[in-house]
């Protein structure tokens, strides 16, 4: 789940807030085109929106019906998890606050994660001389605990509190893997990966 993203220059980076961005350079990354697909493929290349989250993505393309109606919030489930709801105590996989495999964790009071990885994807431009002569932050206002964050395929950092503001510092050797075209402008990849493998030190990790 995300609220807001900007990709921001950062020579008055510190009077950056959540309702005010005071910079040379901001590129916003809500609002824009967005893609949705599941790391294994089988769900590829859907319609996103951010702000949003993974189940009204779903919904929007048809692929399951409305969670809050009936059981569909069960019964459809493993189009979000990968594998189908069973009931407590018949060998549901869990996942402890050490991130260890526990068929048994309802039992131990552990939580449970989903077991498909999902990845939001956009493209964003800027313009060459802005890449060369700023620093620059990508800053996420909100976005939901158990993400790793790629640009240009490579990591940039990971997440792992809904409640917290991020920012990370995004260098000239990335940027520099971006496309640059024959307008002088490098078109870049942010990836944004909910991992259920992350860590969240017992919080509830989905989208």
């Amino acid at each position: 789940m995300f609220t807001a993203a900007h990709f921001v220059s950062s020579s008055s980076i510190s009077s950056v807030t959540t309702s005010n961005i005071l910079s040379d350079f901001v590129i916003p990354l809500t609002n824009i085109n967005w893609t949705l697909s599941s790391q294994d493929l089988i769900f590829a290349n859907l319609t996103a929106r951010v702000p949003g989250d993974l189940l009204s993505d779903l919904m929007m393309n048809g692929l399951i019906d409305d969670p809050y109606i009936d059981r569909n919030f069960l019964t459809q489930q493993k189009v979000w998890t990968g594998e189908a709801w069973k009931e407590p105590g018949n060998n549901f996989s869990g996942v402890d606050d050490d991130n260890n495999d526990d068929d048994n964790s309802k039992k131990k009071g552990k939580h449970y994660q989903r077991k498909r990885t999902w990845v939001y994807s956009t493209m964003f431009d800027i313009p060459e001389h802005n890449s060369n002569e700023m620093s620059w932050k990508l800053i996420f206002e909100g976005i939901k605990m158990g993400a790793e964050i790629y640009i240009n395929s490579r990591k940039v950092g990971q997440v792992v509190d809904q409640f917290l503001r991020y920012d990370f510092e995004i260098g000239k050797d990335i940027l520099g893997r971006g496309v640059l075209d024959d307008r002088n402008i490098r078109r870049h990849n942010l990836t944004v990966s909910f991992n259920p493998s992350i860590r969240v030190n017992g919080r509830f990790s989905g989208e």
